[in-house]
């Protein structure tokens, strides 16, 4: 093929030649009755919605269905290395269909357009159940997600409108992330460029809503659920603008007292659903800049122990217990303490102030009995790891994150360098590594990019080499985007062990890493 038929094919709409993915995704064609039902009106904001997207930009040329990408099930094998593999293997149950109705009108007042629909489907059927680390016959995501999502039809809301965009924007992602594999040039995977457009939408509508003050009762929850989709999809993608949605789901649950006022505004599994899944969001944010989080501050963290329902939401989506997703937290809110102390005493250093010096003090002394706390708590966790759920996949990847809290613990105001040499840390570090390394002999790859990054920072010497190898050797089967993953592996993490966190919060955004892992 010369190069203008090459232009010509990179330029076509998409035509009959798309049998491959009919029953993922199906664009209308330019200037089509369903491109123009993207338009719900927003009288009450005089806001266009998603009827602004120009979706003629994006249509994805020929070639990408003849020749680039294989039929679906061919990323559902556990042969086939897809980004997606590992989790469909460990937890991929019989889709279900939770607010997807069987007769095709139904879902017409609600996405308008037919590639809205195949959308929609496309993340009942593939995207949630990937969202899962263990099995669930029914799946969370849709139970409460899609009756929310299914209230009102397009256009009449800004708040259902924002959190169908998000839904939209994670399940174009998914495409595109599956498509990147086989792709010729991954630079130009439209349906990436279909995702970031609708995570804009939703965006705009937050922010709207947000300035209206219409995101209260009901549209509070579509709030928050906007929030966690688009934070879910901005980690998968790798986007640096990960913080700007959870920002706004944050808002949200403390502009209404905080997390416990939230939930017992109004009781129901929905709400509690989404509020679990916003703080644990903010959590994997706090684990990356190391800022205490809003939503399980230490002392408000109360509602998090709940454990009289049967089916642990948290440990069903990431394999954490709340025990661990508690520890996390209140490291967290320990880290960015010292952090504050340690910029007073500097700002101290030249008035010497005595009030200051002993504020300075006081915090110190409750910082290491605090800190000796944690230790204690993170020991007894360990030895008693048992989740809800038996999977063998949690257990590790609990274990791997005690583990990883009490590395950053026993290293915390010491001098980096000798710390991280010390036997008693990187006999832990040998075994986060011994446990990644099991897991991994088994298949078993999700959520261990987190404890591995994290070891590629305090690991020395020969443990140093153990960490690159299982970088390279999970790369090809971690479920985020190509290339994110890439620059995740090449990264040269022994950079951060010396470095402060502003350092090294200026070393990712500058290598585009700045974003969270799990």
């Amino acid at each position: 093929m010369n190069a203008s038929e090459s232009a010509a094919s990179a330029s076509a709409p998409l035509t009959a030649d798309t049998s491959e993915l009919n029953d993922i995704i199906q664009l209308p064609s330019e200037g089509s009755s369903d491109q123009m039902a993207l338009a719900p009106l927003f009288d009450e904001f005089a806001f266009p919605g998603p009827a602004s997207l120009d979706l003629s930009s994006l249509l994805i040329p020929d070639w990408v269905f003849r020749d680039a990408l294989p039929p679906l099930d061919s990323f559902t094998s556990q042969a086939q290395p897809a980004s997606l593999t590992p989790w469909i293997a460990e937890a991929n149950p019989t889709p279900n269909l939770i607010g997807c109705p069987p007769n095709e009108p139904d879902l017409v007042p609600y996405f308008p357009s037919e590639e809205q629909r195949q959308l929609y489907r496309h993340f009942i059927s593939e995207a949630a159940p990937n969202l899962l680390v263990i099995e669930c016959s029914s799946n969370p995501w849709l139970v409460h997600l899609s009756p929310l999502l299914l209230a009102r039809p397009s256009g009449q809301d800004v708040a259902h409108d924002a959190a169908r965009s998000a839904l939209l924007s994670l399940a174009s992602f998914d495409i595109g992330m599956r498509m990147n594999q086989t792709l010729r040039e991954p630079q130009s995977n439209s349906m990436y460029r279909m995702s970031d457009v609708y995570r804009s939408e939703a965006i705009k509508m937050l922010e709207i809503g947000k300035w209206a003050n219409v995101l209260k009762d009901e549209a509070a929850d579509l709030a928050v659920a906007t929030a966690v989709l688009l934070a879910t999809r901005d980690r998968l993608a790798g986007s640096q603008e990960w913080e700007e949605p959870i920002g706004y789901g944050v808002d949200v649950i403390m502009s209404h007292g905080g997390p416990a006022a939230f939930l017992s505004r109004q009781v129901n599994a929905t709400r509690r659903f989404l509020v679990e899944q916003m703080a644990f969001v903010e959590l994997l944010g706090a684990l990356t800049n190391w800022i205490a989080p809003k939503i399980l501050g230490w002392d408000n963290d109360a509602w998090l122990m709940d454990s009289s329902r049967e089916d642990d939401h948290l440990q069903l989506v990431y394999g954490w217990d709340r025990a661990t997703v508690q520890i996390c937290a209140r490291s967290m809110s320990l880290f960015d303490a010292a952090r504050r102390i340690e910029s007073l005493k500097r700002s101290n250093a030249a008035t010497k102030y005595s009030s200051i010096a002993a504020s300075i003090k006081s915090g110190e002394m409750f910082m290491a009995e605090r800190t000796g706390q944690l230790l204690n708590e993170l020991a007894q966790l360990r030895a008693q790891a048992s989740p809800l759920v038996p999977s063998t996949r949690a257990v590790r990847g609990i274990t791997s994150t005690l583990l990883c809290l009490e590395i950053a613990l026993l290293t915390d105001g010491a001098q980096p360098e000798e710390a991280l040499r010390e036997e008693r840390v990187q006999s832990k570090v040998r075994a986060v590594l011994s446990t990644i390394e099991e897991a991994i002999s088994q298949g078993m790859y999700s959520g261990f990019l987190f404890p591995l990054i994290w070891m590629a920072v305090c690991a020395v010497s020969e443990n140093r080499q153990r960490v690159e190898g299982l970088l390279t050797q999970i790369q090809p089967y971690y479920p985020i985007d190509r290339g994110l993953m890439g620059r995740l592996v090449q990264f040269k993490w022994s950079d951060y062990a010396c470095a402060d966190i502003d350092s090294w919060i200026s070393m990712m955004k500058v290598t585009k890493t700045y974003v969270p892992v799990f």
